[in-house]
């Protein structure tokens, strides 16, 4: 058995994980507090793969699960399903009752789920870094690959629109995807007066998420905390803007693909290697 799973029953284990998300969501906070002294549902966790990270996964998988079962009072603590959520300290006994109710389901899917964001938002933190790099290039065209891209989506990053606060605006004001980003401290990263040129952009990844299976895009909406509302309106627009432009995604190894793909590159492009959080999910080797 895992290290992960070997901890389960320890609370000083989970404390660290309600410590991390106390912050962006009260509500697995609580589940945090009170999962390691429920051995029903603790259990369940047991079928997690070991690679994945075991508490956001089972309660992604719990996400998942509830969108098809709205009417259960879970639900109702949702702030992403319900505009006045119920108060988080009080999910506890309903996230108890909900995932004894579909643990055959839960039992089902954990083995075979794997975390996969795809935070568009993460698009505000790249688009200075973009401007470094076409500026660096001799403003030359960017070649751009995307190392663990999910289902694609920060692969459009250039036809959105940018607002980072007191003027500070980018992209295009008009684009269906507006992301918002707040900037502390005094350096004030470099925002491009104009988009930088973009040759192509494409995306690797080993098990890539289709916009136009509703189940996929169902996953793609589980993994984020159940309080990311901005998160979530910005998923759903880049989702409604991705299925009329299709991102070019790759299935593979990016490892086996890569010198191929960098092979063809043009020498008049400037080639960037990129990802958002993958490598945090990958073992060291």
């Amino acid at each position: 058995m895992s290290e992960q799973h070997n901890s389960l029953a320890d609370p000083a284990w989970w404390h660290k994980y309600a410590s991390r998300s106390v912050q962006e969501s009260p509500l697995y906070t609580q589940i945090y507090t009170y999962l390691p002294h429920d051995q029903a549902v603790r259990e369940l966790l047991t079928f997690v793969n070991p690679s994945q990270p075991v508490p956001p996964l089972f309660c992604s998988a719990v996400n998942f699960v509830l969108q098809s079962d709205l009417e259960h009072p879970l639900a109702a603590f949702y702030p992403y399903f319900n505009p006045t959520p119920r108060p988080a300290e009080e999910v506890y006994p309903v996230f108890h009752d909900f995932c004894l109710k579909h643990q055959e389901k839960l039992r089902q899917l954990l083995p075979t789920l794997r975390m996969q964001t795809n935070e568009v938002t993460r698009c505000a933190n790249l688009l200075p870094v973009f401007e470094m790099v076409f500026q660096r290039g001799g403003r030359k065209p960017l070649a751009l690959v995307e190392i663990g891209t999910s289902a694609g989506l920060n692969l459009h990053w250039d036809a959105y629109g940018y607002d980072y606060g007191q003027g500070r605006l980018a992209g295009d004001r008009n684009a269906p995807v507006q992301l918002h980003c707040t900037l502390q401290g005094e350096n004030i990263p470099p925002l491009p007066a104009a988009m930088p040129s973009v040759a192509s952009c494409q995306g690797i990844d080993i098990a890539p998420l289709d916009i136009s299976n509703e189940d996929h895009v169902r996953w793609l909406r589980a993994c984020f905390f159940p309080e990311e509302l901005q998160s979530f309106q910005a998923l759903d627009a880049a989702i409604a803007f991705a299925r009329q432009h299709p991102p070019t995604i790759l299935t593979g190894d990016a490892r086996a693909l890569l010198p191929g793909i960098l092979e063809a590159m043009p020498p008049d492009q400037t080639i960037c290697l990129w990802h958002s959080y993958m490598l945090r999910q990958c073992p060291p080797e």
